[in-house]
Formats: C-alpha cells, sequence, structure tokens
C-alpha cells in the first residue's frame, strides 16, 4: 500500500550535516482512501512509541502536498528472504545458527511491541501479524530488525479489521488468523515458529501448496510442526520449540516470544558469541556489490546536493553584489552573509525523496549543476565589471567638474583682465569637447548674475588662490597670447581666430589662467 524512499536529509547551511532515512509514502491511488491514510496512520502511532535495538526507529509522520508519509531510519542491509535466496544461489549455505540468531533477536523485538503500555500503563496488545522473512531486516553489522507495522493489530487503533476479514501472508499465518478470529501475541510466536521451522530444514513449510490449500491445513491442523521429519539432522532441542510454537491450539504454544526466545538462547548458548559475530561479515559479503553501488548512489546524490547548495549560495551572493553596488561596504558584506531565502533543510523529507530518487541520471545532474555554476560565475564577474566601470566614470565626471568650478571661481576672485587675449584663451577652453563648451557657457552666465557677489567675497578667495593653483597644477590650460599693437587698418583689426587656434598648443604652459574668460560681454 506504500512506496519507500531513500532519502537523505541535509542539515543548516555550512554545517556540512547530512543524514539517510527511509521515507514511506502512500501510493497515489490510495493517498485519499480514509482507511489507507487510518492504517499508515495507526502504524506511525504505533512505531513511534516502539524503542527497542530490534524494531525499526520511526521519526516522523507527516503531510507534504495532501500525501501521508512516514520517516524512518535508514537499515543498511538486507532482509531475510533476500539473504536466503542469495546464499542460495550463489551456492553458499547460511550456517544454522546463524538464522538461529535472526530468529532469537527478532523474538526480542516482537517481546518489546507485545508488552508495551500506554502512558497510563495500559497495555496496548500489539499483535504485528504480519511476522515473516520481508519483515525481518539483518544490516551488514550483524544487527536484525522488525519491521512494518503496517497491518498490526493494537488497541485504540483508527481502523479496525471487520469480521472475517484476513491481513497478512497465508504462508506465515496461525490458524486463527487465517480463519479471521480475534489474535493475540501468539499468533505472532506461531508465525516465529514457521521461521524456526524453515531456518532448521533449509526449505519452506508449505512447500508447493497454494494459499487455499494451506488455509485448509491450517483450519483442519494437517500441517507437519516437526523439522526432524524432514531433515533428520536437525537437533532435538529445535525440533521441540517447533511443534511447541506451531501448536493448532494457540493455548498450547508458548504464551509469550519471550519464552521462545528464552529456549532458544539456551540451545545457542555456547555458539551465540561467535555466531553474532559472524552474522555482519556473512551478509555483506553476500552484498558486497549491491553495498558499493549503493554507496556510490548515496555519495554522488551528496555531492549533487553540495554543488545544488553552492550554486544557491553563488546566486544568492551575485545579487546582493549587484543590489549593493551603490552602498557601504559594510552593507555590501553584510548582503553577501545573508541567509538564502530556500535552504535544503527547510524541504521536508518526502520533498528530499522525490527529487532525489535513486534512478535518476546522476551523471547528467552533476554535469548540469557544473555548467549552471560556471554560467552564474561568468554573469557575477561581469556584474561587478559593470559596476566598477560606472564607477570609475563617475570619479573622471566629477574630477573634470570640480576641476572648471575651481578655475571659475579662481577667475571670478581675481577677474580685472578683460583684454581679447583673454577670450582666445576662453575659446580654447571651449571648444575641446561638448561637454566643457556648455560648461563654459553655463559658467559665463552664472558670472554675469552674481557678478555683485563675486566683488564681496573676492578678497576671501583671492588669499585661498594659491592653494587651489597648487591643487589644480595637473590640469594643463592655455596661457594668453601676447596683445599686439592696434591695426592701422580696419581690414587688420580682425583678430586671427583660427591662427589662434592653430597656434595655441605651442603656447601652453602647466600654469594656470587666473583672468576670468567669462567677465567680459562679446
Amino acid at each position: 500500500m506504500a512506496d519507500v524512499f531513500l532519502s537523505m536529509v541535509a542539515g543548516p547551511l555550512g554545517t556540512g550535516f547530512s543524514k539517510l532515512a527511509v521515507i514511506k509514502r502512500l501510493r497515489p491511488n490510495l493517498a485519499e482512501d480514509p482507511d489507507f491514510i487510518a492504517m499508515l496512520v495507526d502504524e506511525a502511532r504505533i512505531s513511534a512509541r516502539l524503542n527497542h535495538p530490534n524494531v525499526v526507529q520511526t521519526l516522523e509522520v507527516g503531510v507534504e502536498g495532501g500525501e501521508y508519509f512516514l520517516a524512518m531510519e535508514f537499515l543498511d542491509g538486507q532482509p531475510l528472504h533476500r539473504i536466503q535466496r542469495r546464499a542460495e544461489r550463489v551456492g553458499t549455505s547460511l550456517p544454522r545458527e546463524i538464522q538461529y540468531i535472526v530468529v532469537a533477536d527478532a523474538l526480542a523485538g516482537l517481546q518489546h511491541a507485545h508488552e508495551l503500555a500506554d502512558y497510563d500503563g495500559t497495555p496496548l496488545g500489539i499483535v504485528h501479524r504480519d511476522v515473516t522473512p520481508q519483515n525481518i531486516f539483518v544490516t551488514y553489522s550483524g544487527q536484525v530488525k522488525v519491521v512494518d507495522f503496517g497491518i498490526a493489530k493494537a488497541a485504540g487503533r483508527a481502523s479496525e479489521t471487520k469480521q472475517g476479514i484476513v491481513k497478512g501472508k497465508v504462508r506465515y499465518m496461525s490458524p486463527e488468523q487465517a480463519m479471521g478470529h480475534a489474535v493475540d501475541c501468539r499468533s505472532d510466536v506461531f508465525a516465529a515458529g514457521v521461521l524456526l521451522w524453515e531456518a532448521a530444514t533449509k526449505k519452506h513449510f508449505w512447500e508447493t501448496k497454494d494459499e487455499f490449500e494451506i488455509v485448509q491445513s491450517l483450519i483442519s491442523g494437517k500441517y507437519n510442526a516437526s523439522p526432524r521429519s524432514v531433515d533428520p539432522s536437525v537437533p532435538l532441542a529445535i525440533d521441540t520449540m517447533c511443534r511447541k510454537a506451531l501448536a493448532l491450539d494457540a493455548n498450547e504454544r508458548y504464551a509469550s516470544a519471550g519464552d521462545f526466545r528464552a529456549d532458544l538462547e539456551t540451545f545457542l548458548a555456547d555458539s551465540i558469541v561467535a555466531s553474532r559475530r559472524n552474522l555482519g561479515p556473512l551478509v555483506a559479503n553476500l552484498f558486497a556489490k549491491e553495498r558499493a553501488a549503493l554507496r556510490e548512489v548515496i555519495e554522488q546524490t551528496s555531492k549533487r546536493n553540495v554543488e545544488r547548495v553552492s550554486l544557491m549560495t553563488l546566486t544568492a551572493t551575485s545579487s546582493s553584489s549587484s543590489s549593493s553596488s551603490s552602498s557601504s561596504s559594510e552593507e555590501g558584506n553584510a548582503g553577501m552573509t545573508a541567509p538564502m531565502s530556500a535552504s535544503p533543510q527547510s524541504l521536508s523529507p518526502v520533498l528530499l525523496a522525490a527529487r532525489e530518487r535513486l534512478t535518476v541520471s546522476v551523471d547528467d545532474a552533476s554535469a548540469s549543476a557544473n555548467h549552471a555554476i560556471v554560467m552564474a560565475a561568468a554573469s557575477a564577474d561581469k556584474k561587478r565589471f559593470r559596476a566598477r566601470v560606472f564607477v570609475a566614470a563617475a570619479a573622471v565626471l566629477a574630477a573634470i567638474s570640480l576641476t572648471f568650478t575651481a578655475g571659475r571661481v579662481v577667475g571670478a576672485a581675481q577677474g580685472s583682465s578683460r583684454s581679447e587675449s583673454s577670450h582666445q584663451a576662453a575659446e580654447l577652453v571651449r571648444t575641446p569637447t561638448p561637454l566643457l563648451g556648455h560648461t563654459a557657457a553655463r559658467g559665463k552666465n552664472i558670472a554675469r548674475e552674481r557678478a555683485p557677489a563675486v566683488e564681496a567675497v573676492t578678497a576671501s578667495f583671492v588669499s585661498a588662490a594659491p592653494v587651489i593653483t597648487a591643487r589644480s597644477a595637473s590640469v594643463v590650460a592655455p596661457t594668453p597670447a601676447p596683445v599686439a599693437a592696434p591695426p592701422s587698418s580696419p581690414a587688420a583689426a580682425a583678430p586671427d581666430r583660427g591662427a589662434a587656434r592653430r597656434d595655441a598648443p605651442a603656447r601652453r604652459t602647466p600654469t594656470i589662467d587666473t583672468t576670468d574668460p567669462w567677465g567680459t560681454a562679446r
């Protein structure tokens, strides 16, 4: 009824924290079914209360986009049924003692669930009802975990199993469960007895029977509960435990999973330590390729997450730099270190699961991320270059403006000469660029309007003129031409303006013209 995803949850930006988790999400065709939603919520409520080394841990239950999900701990290993099949395929025989250890640890987890009580001490009466090799998980470090309490029976469930409805896998059902009767912890004991029987004989308990034949056999009690009748090499103690756990009458079975486990561990007293030590390496060797492949996918996914975060950081930095080009350096630095609007930790686990599905082409995604990072860096450099050019241009224009303003003030303070040479010098100043000509004309009008005020402050500016002249020495200004003798004829009276312009560059010296070129009306 659900899909399971491997998810990587990232911590706050810059911490380097990441943790793998498993997301169990209702399938789309069941996402709006109230019964299945109630089952998932019940599983979450039950699993959240379970806290035992042999039971999978549930971290969170939530809703994202109308979809219910469970977040659980990631178990790096394989379910028991895959371990058994792989061993058969490669011709490696799983030692019986190791399989007995798996059953014993599973019984420990079941016992914890069976004894769990509510906060007020009321027993919850949890019954797993689906104890199968698919729901017994073995990690590469040798831990055994009972998983999937999806159809577990418990007091106070929102979804109650109707009379006559059978839930679970028929091949591991107890007789009362197959007939749709009320069940208790002894139903799980029967399922664990089937697991022990198959571990002892290395055969299937029901062989080739179909589900209908299995149900008929359970109702009539016509099944073989003795593993020694199939394999005489099975120890007598194991045969006795199997026959007791698989009794047709629930009252004749073990009263609890803990009693069953106590007998099994007593039998394994001499080999239990060595069997536990060899369990993890055995599973890891059987699935070495799968383990390496999973590690590579996890590493690539983690790298892709880092690249995505780097790209987001680069984009945020570029935006802050372009928006704060005219601000102070302190404000710019504050903008560059501002937190991002979207960070990995703000994403819910189900979104991470959907975006980080292991079927995604990691190489293509990494290449695209790298290309995006390069393009973003080029764009950021271009924006910074434009900002620097703008600042430099503004500085040049400001310097030009200040220079001619200083010249205008000096000319107004010292303006006493009204000769024609001053007009020629003014003409030379106005001709280099239209911008300077416009500035000169505007200054002339200002001088006319403010002539009375200039005379009042002339004395104060005269004393400052040498300082201004020294600071403006880097600007080359034209030197006034010597005053010619009055011409003898009207034709000669007109000055040769073109000649003055041509000869002006040769007469320039590194001094400032202190006359007022705009003080005389033309």
